[in-house]
């Protein structure tokens, strides 16, 4: 009998209107064996994502462009 452990990676989310910022994150999270599931550069699509996505953790900037930051 083949016993697996099956290991879920932590979901991330990030909020971001850096665009290299995101990058970088993005790169540094994910060879750390989290699972980048998504980005945004505003909090209103930022909001409609997550809703889908459903992450485990949101890194958010706290001051974004636009009106909801």
């Amino acid at each position: 009998m083949n016993s697996e452990k099956s290991e879920s990676k932590i979901k991330i989310f990030i909020v971001e209107d850096d665009a290299i910022l995101i990058m970088n994150m993005e790169f540094i999270l994910k060879s750390e064996g989290f699972d980048v599931v998504g980005n945004s550069t505003s909090g209103k699509d930022a909001l409609d994502k997550i809703k889908i996505l459903k992450p485990n953790i949101i890194l958010m900037d706290v001051s974004i462009e636009g009106d909801i930051d």
